[in-house]
């Protein structure tokens, strides 16, 4: 199989370096084309589900990841039925709708219809996985979302009484990972039992596996610059058309 995005490759590494999981079980919400969970598979996690709304996705999923084909769910995962992986998984990871927090389009927030990050405390409850990841876009992180944001952060620390996870809040850029596209996510990650700064060592041990910085600074840092997407394909046959102007 093809490697996983350098992304969701490094997030997945930077956890289990950290964490001894005794559970290699994994629960995918809002999957779409599966990014995230190839870095998950990519470390040996083993999907029991993989859910996501959209119906090409569950085409493109169950076509293009013959390990998940027969795990995939259509649907709108808050009428999922948890209560059969609960205390089984070993990580949940999944990108809720990022539609409410994108800098493009209506811009609504918690407000949206398609917000689920104010569900996902819940879906820990039910699940209580030993870790979870969960991502969106940086817009999340603008002033006028903050509160929501810290909100949404403090009931997925203590989702149920009894049971609490140290939570942080990381943003990386794929770009430092030999991506030729500067995208920005941000990451929210849970470590079950454990105190945040256990969280933030996962968040270091990612950052410190980035290839590709700004050009200014590479030499200095003994990184790569950046990739461009000129250099992705430049050497690469031209199909027939791509490299063509388009006459109007």
């Amino acid at each position: 199989p093809p490697p996983p995005p350098p992304l969701a490759r490094a997030i997945f590494e930077g956890l289990t370096e950290v964490v001894a999981l005794s559970s290699l079980r994994s629960f995918e919400i809002c999957a779409g084309s599966g990014g995230l969970a190839e870095g998950a598979a990519h470390v040996g996690l083993r999907h029991d589900l993989l859910v996501d709304y959209s119906p090409d996705c569950g085409v493109l999923l169950r076509n293009s990841r013959p390990w998940a084909a027969e795990r995939v769910v259509v649907d709108d995962v808050r009428s999922v039925d948890l209560t059969p992986y609960r205390d089984r998984i070993g990580v949940m990871s999944g990108g809720p709708p990022c539609q409410p927090w994108s800098q493009s389009g209506q811009r609504k927030g918690q407000a949206d219809e398609r917000d689920l990050l104010g569900w996902l405390p819940a879906a820990v409850a039910e699940v209580r996985p030993e870790a979870f990841v969960f991502e969106n876009v940086a817009g999340l992180l603008n002033e006028v979302h903050r509160e929501y944001l810290i909100d949404v952060v403090e009931r997925l620390r203590e989702p149920a009484a009894g049971l609490g996870y140290g939570v942080m809040v990381g943003r990386l850029d794929a770009a430092d990972f030999g991506v030729p596209q500067h995208r920005n996510r941000v990451f929210i990650v849970g470590l079950r039992g454990q105190p945040g700064a256990r969280v933030s060592e996962v968040l270091d041990r990612v950052y410190a596996q980035r290839t590709h910085t700004d050009p200014v600074h590479a030499a200095q840092e003994g990184r790569d610059p950046w990739l461009t997407v000129g250099e992705v394909l430049g050497e690469r046959e031209d199909p027939g058309g791509w490299r063509r102007w388009i006459g109007l």
